[in-house]
Protein backbone atom coordinates (compact mmCIF):
# COMPACT_ATOMS: atom_id res chain seq x y z
CA UNK A 1 0.00 0.00 0.00
CA UNK A 2 2.84 2.34 0.93
CA UNK A 3 4.48 1.66 -2.43
CA UNK A 4 1.25 2.43 -4.28
CA UNK A 5 0.90 5.70 -2.37
CA UNK A 6 4.50 6.60 -3.23
CA UNK A 7 3.96 5.87 -6.92
CA UNK A 8 0.74 7.98 -6.84
CA UNK A 9 2.53 10.86 -5.18
CA UNK A 10 5.35 10.63 -7.73
CA UNK A 11 2.86 10.58 -10.58
CA UNK A 12 1.05 13.55 -9.06
CA UNK A 13 4.32 15.47 -8.71
CA UNK A 14 5.26 14.66 -12.29
CA UNK A 15 1.84 15.80 -13.48
CA UNK A 16 2.15 19.02 -11.49
CA UNK A 17 5.61 19.63 -12.99
CA UNK A 18 4.26 19.04 -16.51
CA UNK A 19 1.35 21.41 -15.85
CA UNK A 20 3.76 24.03 -14.55
CA UNK A 21 5.92 23.58 -17.64
CA UNK A 22 2.90 23.92 -19.93
CA UNK A 23 1.76 27.02 -18.05
CA UNK A 24 5.24 28.56 -18.33
CA UNK A 25 5.36 27.77 -22.04
CA UNK A 26 1.92 29.30 -22.54
CA UNK A 27 2.98 32.39 -20.59
CA UNK A 28 6.12 32.76 -22.71
CA UNK A 29 4.12 32.38 -25.92
CA UNK A 30 1.60 34.93 -24.70
CA UNK A 31 4.41 37.38 -23.93
CA UNK A 32 6.01 36.76 -27.32
CA UNK A 33 2.67 37.26 -29.03
CA UNK A 34 2.16 40.49 -27.11
CA UNK A 35 5.59 41.67 -28.25
CA UNK A 36 4.82 40.81 -31.85
CA UNK A 37 1.51 42.66 -31.60
CA UNK A 38 3.29 45.67 -30.11
CA UNK A 39 5.84 45.64 -32.92
CA UNK A 40 3.06 45.35 -35.50
CA UNK A 41 1.21 48.29 -33.95
CA UNK A 42 4.43 50.35 -33.90
CA UNK A 43 5.14 49.50 -37.55
CA UNK A 44 1.59 50.38 -38.51
CA UNK A 45 1.86 53.72 -36.74
CA UNK A 46 5.22 54.43 -38.40
CA UNK A 47 3.73 53.61 -41.81
CA UNK A 48 0.74 55.84 -41.13
CA UNK A 49 3.07 58.66 -40.05
CA UNK A 50 5.18 58.23 -43.20
CA UNK A 51 2.09 58.23 -45.42
CA UNK A 52 0.80 61.34 -43.68
CA UNK A 53 4.17 63.07 -44.03
CA UNK A 54 4.39 62.08 -47.69
CA UNK A 55 0.89 63.32 -48.36
CA UNK A 56 1.69 66.59 -46.61
CA UNK A 57 4.84 66.99 -48.70
CA UNK A 58 2.92 66.19 -51.88
CA UNK A 59 0.23 68.71 -51.02
CA UNK A 60 2.90 71.32 -50.26
CA UNK A 61 4.68 70.50 -53.51
CA UNK A 62 1.47 70.72 -55.51
CA UNK A 63 0.69 74.05 -53.85
CA UNK A 64 4.17 75.33 -54.72
CA UNK A 65 3.78 74.22 -58.33
CA UNK A 66 0.33 75.78 -58.53
CA UNK A 67 1.69 79.02 -57.06
CA UNK A 68 4.55 79.06 -59.55
CA UNK A 69 2.26 78.38 -62.48
CA UNK A 70 -0.15 81.08 -61.37
CA UNK A 71 2.72 83.58 -61.22
CA UNK A 72 3.80 82.78 -64.77
CA UNK A 73 2.45 84.87 -67.57
CA UNK A 74 2.86 84.73 -71.29
CA UNK A 75 4.67 87.69 -72.84
CA UNK A 76 4.67 88.44 -76.55
CA UNK A 77 7.87 90.04 -77.84
CA UNK A 78 7.80 91.06 -81.49
CA UNK A 79 10.51 92.72 -83.51
CA UNK A 80 11.02 93.81 -87.12
CA UNK A 81 14.32 94.33 -88.90
CA UNK A 82 14.60 95.62 -92.47
CA UNK A 83 17.64 96.60 -94.42
CA UNK A 84 17.76 99.26 -97.13
CA UNK A 85 15.16 98.52 -99.82
CA UNK A 86 15.16 99.59 -103.47
CA UNK A 87 11.93 99.21 -105.51
CA UNK A 88 12.18 96.77 -108.37
CA UNK A 89 15.23 95.05 -106.91
CA UNK A 90 13.44 91.94 -105.79
CA UNK A 91 12.00 93.50 -102.65
CA UNK A 92 8.41 94.10 -101.62
CA UNK A 93 9.01 97.78 -100.80
CA UNK A 94 6.82 100.09 -102.94
CA UNK A 95 9.26 102.95 -102.37
CA UNK A 96 12.87 103.34 -101.25
CA UNK A 97 13.23 102.61 -97.54
CA UNK A 98 16.22 103.16 -95.30
CA UNK A 99 15.09 100.23 -93.21
CA UNK A 100 13.11 99.39 -90.10
CA UNK A 101 13.84 98.32 -86.57
CA UNK A 102 10.84 98.08 -84.26
CA UNK A 103 10.35 96.20 -80.98
CA UNK A 104 7.03 95.70 -79.22
CA UNK A 105 5.98 93.91 -76.04
CA UNK A 106 2.42 92.60 -75.82
CA UNK A 107 1.58 94.61 -78.94
CA UNK A 108 2.85 97.87 -77.43
CA UNK A 109 5.67 99.46 -79.48
CA UNK A 110 8.65 100.49 -77.37
CA UNK A 111 9.96 104.07 -77.66
CA UNK A 112 13.19 103.15 -79.43
CA UNK A 113 14.85 105.51 -81.92
CA UNK A 114 16.59 103.34 -84.49
CA UNK A 115 19.56 104.57 -86.53
CA UNK A 116 21.73 102.85 -89.10
CA UNK A 117 23.69 99.80 -88.05
CA UNK A 118 23.14 97.21 -85.32
CA UNK A 119 20.43 98.25 -82.86
CA UNK A 120 20.28 96.77 -79.37
CA UNK A 121 17.26 96.81 -77.07
CA UNK A 122 17.50 95.47 -73.51
CA UNK A 123 14.35 94.45 -71.64
CA UNK A 124 14.26 94.00 -67.87
CA UNK A 125 13.19 90.76 -66.22
CA UNK A 126 9.68 92.24 -66.11
CA UNK A 127 9.87 92.97 -69.87
CA UNK A 128 10.00 96.75 -69.61
CA UNK A 129 12.47 98.81 -71.64
CA UNK A 130 15.77 98.91 -69.78
CA UNK A 131 18.12 100.39 -72.38
CA UNK A 132 18.62 100.81 -76.10
CA UNK A 133 21.50 101.80 -78.37
CA UNK A 134 22.47 101.70 -82.04
CA UNK A 135 25.95 101.31 -83.50
CA UNK A 136 26.69 102.41 -87.06
CA UNK A 137 28.77 99.43 -88.10
CA UNK A 138 28.02 100.34 -91.71
CA UNK A 139 29.98 103.60 -91.97
CA UNK A 140 31.91 104.14 -88.73
CA UNK A 141 35.19 102.16 -88.57
CA UNK A 142 35.28 101.96 -84.76
CA UNK A 143 31.58 101.30 -84.09
CA UNK A 144 32.18 97.55 -83.80
CA UNK A 145 34.48 98.18 -80.83
CA UNK A 146 31.79 100.07 -78.92
CA UNK A 147 29.20 97.45 -79.85
CA UNK A 148 31.43 94.64 -78.61
CA UNK A 149 32.11 96.43 -75.32
CA UNK A 150 28.40 97.05 -74.82
CA UNK A 151 27.56 93.38 -75.38
CA UNK A 152 30.35 92.25 -73.05
CA UNK A 153 29.01 94.51 -70.29
CA UNK A 154 25.46 93.15 -70.42
CA UNK A 155 24.66 91.31 -67.17
CA UNK A 156 23.36 87.74 -67.21
CA UNK A 157 20.37 88.26 -64.92
CA UNK A 158 17.24 87.29 -66.80
CA UNK A 159 17.11 90.26 -69.14
CA UNK A 160 15.98 89.88 -72.74
CA UNK A 161 18.15 91.35 -75.48
CA UNK A 162 16.92 92.18 -78.97
CA UNK A 163 19.43 92.87 -81.73
CA UNK A 164 18.65 93.80 -85.31
CA UNK A 165 19.79 95.59 -88.44
CA UNK A 166 18.49 98.98 -89.43
CA UNK A 167 19.38 100.01 -93.00
CA UNK A 168 22.85 98.41 -93.23
CA UNK A 169 25.35 97.05 -90.72
CA UNK A 170 28.07 94.92 -92.27
CA UNK A 171 30.73 97.15 -93.85
CA UNK A 172 32.53 97.72 -90.53
CA UNK A 173 31.00 94.96 -88.44
CA UNK A 174 34.08 92.75 -88.54
CA UNK A 175 34.48 89.05 -87.93
CA UNK A 176 35.43 89.51 -84.27
CA UNK A 177 32.11 91.21 -83.52
CA UNK A 178 30.21 88.61 -85.49
CA UNK A 179 31.95 85.91 -83.45
CA UNK A 180 31.13 87.76 -80.23
CA UNK A 181 27.42 87.92 -81.12
CA UNK A 182 27.48 84.27 -82.13
CA UNK A 183 29.14 83.35 -78.81
CA UNK A 184 26.99 85.48 -76.48
CA UNK A 185 23.64 84.82 -78.16
CA UNK A 186 24.21 81.58 -80.09
CA UNK A 187 23.35 83.27 -83.37
CA UNK A 188 23.70 80.95 -86.35
CA UNK A 189 23.07 83.62 -89.01
CA UNK A 190 25.20 86.62 -87.97
CA UNK A 191 28.28 85.09 -89.60
CA UNK A 192 26.57 85.07 -93.01
CA UNK A 193 24.87 88.49 -92.79
CA UNK A 194 25.34 90.35 -96.08
CA UNK A 195 25.29 94.02 -97.14
CA UNK A 196 21.93 95.68 -96.32
CA UNK A 197 20.30 92.38 -95.37
CA UNK A 198 17.78 92.13 -92.56
CA UNK A 199 18.84 90.31 -89.40
CA UNK A 200 17.14 89.97 -86.05
CA UNK A 201 17.76 88.11 -82.80
CA UNK A 202 15.83 87.86 -79.55
CA UNK A 203 17.76 86.20 -76.77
Amino acid sequence: LAQEQARAEAAESLLAAQVATLNATATNKTAALAQEQARAVAAERALASWINSTNTSMVAGQAAVASTLSSLRLVSIQAISQGFCVPGAGTFAPAPSLGTFVVSVNNVTLPVTATRGICVVVLSSTFTLNASACYDTHSLPDAFIALGAYLDALPVDGRVVVLGVYDAATDNLGNATRDKIAFHFRSSFISSLQHRESWLLIG
